[in-house]
């Protein structure tokens, strides 16, 4: 039986896992991703102090893909041509 065109999404708060990731002490997984990025609980938090950062300022949410850009930017190094991530959704927060 073939899986590859099967996706199993996860509602939030549940995890999918395997009988061989639950150990005598509990579940072993420390933690999961995969899971779909709409509802504002599967958003992480952003926060960035220093002398490249502006201070005082809250922008929108992002994707977290658009930081290595950023971080090439601020130590001044070109990023790999091959990426998703964007400088200009975060170039605003910077000096």
């Amino acid at each position: 039986y073939d899986l590859s065109d099967v996706i199993f999404v996860a509602d939030q708060k549940w995890m999918i896992y395997t009988n061989k990731d639950v150990t005598e002490k509990g579940l072993a997984v420390k933690g999961m991703h995969g899971y779909v990025p709409d509802p504002m609980e599967m958003h992480g938090i952003f926060y960035a102090y220093g002398p490249s950062f502006k201070n005082n300022y809250s922008i929108n949410t992002f994707e977290l893909i658009h930081i290595y850009p950023m971080l090439c930017n601020i130590l001044d190094i070109a990023p790999n041509s091959n990426i998703d991530g964007d400088i200009k959704v975060l170039r605003n927060i910077l000096q």
